[in-house]
């Protein structure tokens, strides 16, 4: 269980644009790291991720159903893209974007309500990083899922020091 919600300083949910839509969960206790949970590496730097091939998980609704899949985690593959060609794609998505945020999708295929703040992890050089958060979407179909071409994430690579600046080590 969380002991603290850190919400980003500039978050507003207020607003149209998800700029800083990001938190950090502190833990009540220390997680056991074990075959199935591990460390993973952050993206200090701007790496260009554009084309590559992203991973993305969440709990969200199970397709045509109203209720939340909380017995297994989904994951989807997804194609990290511009923001500019995200744009030409579906206009709209340029009104919820922010510069802290990217693209990414897949045609017939997305991210569903209630995998918000899922991950979304990359692979470079046979390591896995954390690339971004599930933030938003245009529009819905009717299975409670984001189908069109992209979805909008936020870039975990531009919130580093707001990351590192709520670090907890062990022993404190």
């Amino acid at each position: 269980m969380p002991s603290e919600v850190v919400i980003h300083e500039d978050w507003n949910p207020f607003i149209l644009r998800f700029s800083n839509d990001i938190a950090i969960l502190i833990l009540e206790e220390d997680i056991a790291f074990s075959r199935l949970i591990r460390p993973i590496c952050l993206i200090f730097d701007d790496i260009p991720t554009y084309g590559t091939q992203g991973t993305v998980v969440g709990w969200g609704v199970e397709p045509n159903s109203k209720q939340l899949n909380v017995k297994k985690a989904k994951k989807l593959r997804i194609s990290i893209t511009s923001n500019e060609e995200c744009y030409r794609e579906n206009a709209n998505m340029g009104k919820i974007a922010w510069d802290k945020s990217f693209c990414a999708g897949k045609q017939g295929e997305g991210v569903c309500k209630g995998d918000s703040g899922g991950g979304v992890f990359i692979e470079i050089d046979n390591k896995f990083y954390f690339k971004g958060l599930v933030s938003s979407s245009t529009s819905v179909d009717r299975s409670g899922c984001y189908t069109g071409n992209f979805s909008l994430y936020t870039d975990v690579a531009k919130y580093t020091k707001f990351i590192l600046n709520h670090e907890e080590t062990e022993g404190e």
